[in-house]
Formats: structure tokens, sequence, C-alpha cells
């Protein structure tokens, strides 16, 4: 069957309507509704992702490479032997008088100013390192690392959100997941623990990291695309 080309008219109105689900998925997703992390992947990919037959819709109104992305992570300091998760960030509720405690993963938003000026010690000296709060080229703020987990094993924004849109809900659900997807999403690889005591062990976090981080690079895109396009936000 033929098939016709969409007018830059037509394109224009996608980007509009993908910016406005991104929107919407995440007030429901702030509002508790973190399921909602699936379709924001899903929205993501149309917006940014090319590869063979996926064509990034910013991409065919010229935009994903003239748009500057805000970068709220920051990047991996190599000496740190930690796990890093800089989308997110590790929220504790004491539960009761006993000092329970109950540990989540929430997206970071813009409280990511204590990283706007950071410093490390290297072989040369103290230096400022990449910090939170640049705005990126394309290509580097899309594959920079922005989790490593303790098998220092690094994800990327590309990987966080195509996992997800392709493989874990977001437009498909595969029969298996890609092994350290897995550990990162329902392992805690990241290796957080609350509450523990001498007789009582830590317990891991109740949600996993990835649907804050989902939300996190949303709020990227939502605070970076105004900058080049004329959507409110």
């Amino acid at each position: 069957m033929a098939r016709i080309t969409q007018t830059p008219d037509d394109l224009k109105n996608h980007v509009a309507e993908h910016l406005q689900l991104l929107s919407d998925y995440a007030g429901r997703y702030d509002s508790g509704s973190l399921s909602y992390a699936r379709p924001m992947a899903t929205s993501l990919r149309v917006l940014l992702h090319n590869r063979g037959q996926s064509h990034a819709l910013l991409d065919q109104i010229d935009r994903l490479d003239r748009t500057r992305w805000l970068d709220t992570a920051g990047q991996v300091i190599e000496t740190n032997l930690a796990a890093t998760s800089n989308l997110v960030a590790a929220q504790v509720t004491v539960l009761d008088d006993q000092g329970n405690t109950e540990l989540v993963w929430v997206p970071i938003l813009d409280d990511f100013k204590h990283r706007t000026n950071l410093r490390q010690r290297t072989n040369f000296g103290v230096g400022r390192a990449p910090a939170a709060g640049r705005f990126l080229v394309f290509d580097e703020w899309w594959s920079m690392p922005v989790f490593r987990d303790g098998l220092r094993v690094d994800f990327s924004r590309k990987d966080l959100v195509l996992v997800v849109a392709n493989q874990d809900g977001g437009a498909h659900v595969d029969p298996s997941v890609d092994e350290a997807y897995h550990r990162l999403s329902r392992g805690n690889s990241l290796g957080w623990l609350t509450g523990g005591t001498d007789q009582v062990p830590g317990q891991p976090p109740k949600t996993s990291p990835v649907p804050a981080a989902i939300r996190q690079i949303a709020h990227e895109v939502l605070r970076s695309l105004p900058r080049s396009l004329s959507v409110a936000v």
C-alpha cells in the first residue's frame, strides 16, 4: 500500500502531543501511580530514539541535535567505588516509634544544585569535574552513564528508556529482559539497605530505581525542549 509523507505540521503536532503526554504521565506519577513510568518511556523513545527503521520524532523536525539537553545527573566519578544513582534519590521514611524505616527511590527533579560545582581530588590536585546543571549535546546526554551498580555495570538514559519501552511493559513485554537491567530493577544491584540492627537485617528499597529515573529523564526533556520549541510545560 502506498504511503504518504507526513507534513511538517503533522510532525509538529505529534511532538506537541507527546510532550503533553509526558507532562500528563509525569503528573500521574507524582500523584503516586508509578506505573506511568512505562508509557513515559514509550513517549521518550518516540521522541528521542534513532536506529534502523526507528526515526526519532524530534530528529524528523530537525530539533534533536539543535537542542541542548539539561543534565541533572552530572558525571559518574571513576574513583567512587560505591554504586552511583545520580538521577534519583533515596527517600527514607520512619514508620513507627520503634524506628522501623522504609526506603523508596524518588526523582530528584530540580534538586541537583548541590552537584553543580562538583570537585574531586585527582593525581594533579583538586579540579572541577563535569557537574549537574549543564546543557549537553544530544549524543553525550543520551549515552552518558547515569547509574553504576554494585558490579560496576553502567546504565545510560538510552539504556533505561529503551529497555523499559521495548522489553518491560512500555510498548512491549518480552518473555525475558536483560540480565543487568533485571538486577537493577528487581534485584537491588545498587546495594541500598535500611533499617538494619544487630538482630534484624537491613531491608532493600520498597521500589525500583528505574521508574524514578524515567520520571527524571522526562523532567529533563520537558525542561530542555521549551528552550527550542514553543511548547508550554
